[in-house]
């Protein structure tokens, strides 16, 4: 030949097809592309294709057979013949071609092997077929076998048919995809693994193992070491399990899941995960959200993320932050660290190391505080103990005293007066770093080292109390009341202006007289006031002050 001509199979399978269909018909199917000068060959070509029984064989398994004038469009060509070759399992094609009615014919170098066994259905053109019925025309199996399709020779896709039938066919199919270890447990059905896995100890770079599904319609989406299901027990005691991908996740709850992330289990019915690692969501319905080394225990608990939080009472809840405890049922702590929310519905909102201890208990923020009684309240600051029931503690070391001694935390260490403690008592401690504590129940107690003002933000040096108007020029008006016993020599001392006003008034209880000192009314000062004392219940009174 003047020119070089080459000749490539187009796929193996297409050899595969034309020599397999001889089991079921006389007629073959060959397909092929030939090239002409490095290019695809279009025009007419003489060809000539022998069959042998090997690679090497000079022995045909029949007469070669010549194809005069094939038409070759775009390097693509299809001879059709028929060939004595039913009864052989296989056969090697040898390939000749030639320009029309040219002498010899140029062999191409190298047979290609085909199976000749019994082949499923109809053969099917690898560039595709037209005019199929999907009714008739089918790829697969028609007894209960698994269909398998191979990459180098390795299982890559398996479609398993359940072994429970209904009019005569399976209910279902398992899909088995990626690794030929991914495996579906024996009696399965319904599951599917799209991807991933790998020979355990094999990829040089991570140390993963295959997918598997334990239950019925368990389902991994990929990644590796992933499985779906208890792998234990019976095959539907944790069905519709799912993992969406990941590394070393197992859904091991009924109707659970792991979205991804690494060493996740949600093992509880209808949990769910959403990523991270090392979570562990064990109770009914319980959720995570992501985060390292989180448990939600509870049932319908959550942890939305961060490290080693722990939401164990059913419905308790943590938003993120370390090592959080929401123990209590319903309980619920925004973040932080190392917060315990141990009581029923109680709250923490964030800070360090507090603790709300009882039913409906709060702590706003803040260090080392803790609400321990029903319905208390630390609003924030360091080291306040609101112990008594509805009590509040605020500042620094504002100490309501709980019923009994809890033996550690901020409420250690006092008096405790049994009960419901100093229930209803409020303390507010300034910074000094000393315990401002309660003495009894329903107090209002303040330690204010700089004074206390009402109505003002101003505190000469030395007051302890300042009063003001609650209107601009008005008068301050002051009632002071206090009962003592039969025979005490002082009702009420004179005080220092502005706290007491300085205008005569007429009382219902007593009459009221104050001494004039010249200066308009609502800005004077008395340097004496002296009041009688009220009636008493037999109608004595007491001594006035001189």
């Amino acid at each position: 030949m003047s020119r070089t001509i080459r000749f490539r199979h187009l796929i193996h399978t297409a050899l595969l097809g034309a020599v397999a269909c001889a089991a079921q018909s006389a007629e073959f199917v060959y397909q092929g592309r030939l090239d002409d000068r490095g290019a695809p060959a279009n025009g007419r070509y003489d060809l000539r294709l022998a069959a042998y029984g090997d690679e090497k064989s000079a022995s045909g398994l029949m007469a070669p057979i010549e194809f005069p004038g094939v038409e070759v469009r775009d390097g693509r060509f299809e001879l059709r013949f028929e060939a004595p070759l039913a009864k052989e399992r296989e056969a090697w094609l040898e390939v000749a071609v030639r320009d029309v009615g040219a002498g010899n014919f140029a062999t191409i170098p190298g047979r290609s092997k085909a199976i000749s066994a019994p082949l499923i259905g109809t053969c099917w053109s690898s560039t595709g077929d037209s005019g199929s019925n999907p009714a008739t025309n089918f790829l697969g199996t028609t007894d209960v076998q698994s269909l398998v399709l191979r990459t180098g020779n390795a299982p890559s896709l398996r479609i398993e048919p359940a072994s429970i039938l209904t009019g005569g066919l399976p209910i279902t199919a398992s899909l088995v995809v990626g690794s030929h270890l991914n495996q579906a447990r024996a009696g399965v059905r319904g599951a599917v693994i799209a991807g991933g896995g790998v020979i355990s100890g094999n990829d040089p770079e991570w140390p993963l193992s295959p997918n598997r599904v334990s239950d019925h319609y368990g389902t991994v989406g990929g990644g590796a070491g992933n499985i779906a299901g208890d792998d234990a027990g019976t095959l539907k005691d944790r069905a519709l399990a799912t993992v969406g991908g990941g590394a070393l996740n197992r859904a091991s709850g009924q109707l659970s899941t792991v979205g991804g992330g690494s060493g996740n289990t949600a093992d509880g019915s209808l949990s769910w995960i959403g990523g991270g690692d090392g979570n562990v969501a064990s109770g009914w319905y319980s959720s995570i959200g992501a985060g390292q080394q989180n448990v939600a225990s509870g049932e319908r608990s959550t942890v939305a993320g961060g490290y080693k939080n722990a939401a164990t009472g059913d419905q308790a809840s943590v938003g993120g932050g370390w090592f959080n405890l929401a123990s209590g049922e319903s309980s619920s702590i925004a973040g932080g660290y190392e917060n315990t929310g141990g009581g029923d519905r109680s709250t923490i909102a964030g800070g360090f190391g507090n603790l709300a201890g009882d039913v409906f208990s709060t702590v706003g923020g803040g260090t080392w505080n803790a609400a321990v009684a029903e319905y208390a309240v630390v609003p924030g600051g360091r080291a306040n103990c609101a112990g008594g029931a509805h009590a509040l503690a605020a500042g620094n070391q504002a100490k309501v005293r709980p019923a009994n001694d809890p033996g550690s935390g901020s409420c250690a260490g006092l008096s405790y007066p049994g009960g419901e403690g100093d229930a209803g008592t409020f303390v507010w401690a300034d910074h000094q770093l000393a315990n401002f504590v309660s003495t009894g129940p329903d107090q209002f107690l303040v330690r204010a080292a700089g004074g206390v003002a009402l109505n003002t933000n101003t505190l000469a040096a030395g007051t302890d109390l300042a009063v003001a108007s609650r209107s601009a020029g008005a008068n301050v008006d002051v009632l002071l009341r206090r009962t003592v016993p039969r025979g005490a020599s002082t009702w009420l001392r004179p005080v220092t202006p502005p706290v007491l006003g300085c205008t005569s008034r007429a009382a219902t209880a007593a009459a009221t007289s104050t001494t004039r000192c010249g200066r308009p009314t609502g800005a004077c000062g008395c340097s004496t006031t002296t009041r009688s004392s009220p009636p008493r219940a037999d109608g004595r009174r007491l001594p006035t002050n001189a």
